[in-house]
């Protein structure tokens, strides 16, 4: 879908650092917490977005995510069937316009 984009991230954890999303609001941000991490995905998008764009200021992105947690490999199976065939639903989204094709 040409509107948004769905990604599988895994994070490795180590004894001493532990991640996962905060309750805090950016810029207080812990940095290795799954807000940090797609908050420079983000950024780092749009700076090369805009610099392809000629420094348009038009948004790009919704304010927030969606997030799971993905436990067990018969979930993984679910959710990469689910990004594979999410394509196929473009026609249905409110924002399709005939004129996507």
């Amino acid at each position: 879908m040409p509107n948004h984009l769905h990604g599988v991230m895994v994070i490795f954890l180590n004894e001493t650092s532990v991640v996962g999303a905060t309750r805090r609001v950016a810029p207080t941000l812990q940095s290795d917490s799954l807000g940090a991490i797609i908050g420079q995905f983000k950024a780092k998008v749009t700076k090369r977005y805009r610099r392809f764009r000629k420094n348009d200021a038009s948004p790009i992105w919704q304010r927030n995510y969606y997030e799971q947690i993905i436990r067990n490999e018969r979930h993984l199976t679910a959710v990469q069937q689910y990004i594979h065939n999410n394509p196929a639903n473009w026609t249905e989204d409110d924002y399709f316009v005939a004129s996507d094709k």
